[in-house]
């Protein structure tokens, strides 16, 4: 089981949910040398947001250095969170239950490496992970509910560049080249008071 969100703190206004939290990458990634992302100030929920808009954008491009076989490699990461709006339902069936104005939006991480190796003396960057999305989920927020469902699709594929220029240099990765998983959750038991 891979967490995606390790921590969330939610900030509640009447038109607006806010949360800080932090991604934690699948382990897989986490060995190319990535670090967790800390998230701050992401909109989850905007009653005032258009359908498709986002209610929050953030991207950033950073270094950092991948081990392959005790040799250190540098590499370029570029990043892109974003949430936006999907939709907004007056009555929704979710597994069963009927919920009443029930919000639909979308959380997406988008990630792409590039690294630099040394060919016959001459420094080739080769891409590591083609632009991707990481991490993909559709959420459903109910008024006085809250989360009611999220579906997540989590995975990455390393680019055949590098697995090529691996194979050149006879160097062996010692992650898998893919990975994918989906995860639904799912509100099936609530009381209001």
């Amino acid at each position: 089981n891979t967490k995606i969100i390790t921590y969330v703190h939610l900030y509640n206004s009447p038109r607006t949910l806010v949360f800080d939290g932090s991604i934690a990458l699948p382990e897989n990634l986490a060995n190319l040398g990535l670090d967790d992302f800390i998230l701050s100030n992401i909109t989850l929920v905007d009653l005032d947001a258009e359908n498709e808009a986002f209610m929050y954008f953030q991207d950033e491009t950073s270094t950092n250095t991948f081990d392959i076989q005790d040799i250190e490699l540098p590499i370029d990461l570029s990043y892109e969170i974003y949430t936006s709006k999907t939709n907004y339902y007056d009555t929704m069936n979710i597994n069963g239950d009927e919920y009443l104005n029930v919000f639909e939006g979308k959380f997406i991480f988008s990630l792409s490496v590039t690294g630099t190796f040394t060919l016959f003396g001459f420094p080739q960057t080769v891409s590591i992970l083609e632009p991707q999305n990481i991490i993909t989920t559709s959420y459903y927020y109910a008024e006085s509910i809250g989360l009611v469902r999220a579906e997540s699709e989590q995975g990455f594929e390393l680019s055949s560049e590098l697995s090529s220029i691996l194979s050149l240099l006879g160097v062996e990765i010692e992650i898998p080249t893919s990975f994918s998983i989906q995860n639904v959750e799912q509100l099936t038991e609530f009381e209001l008071n």
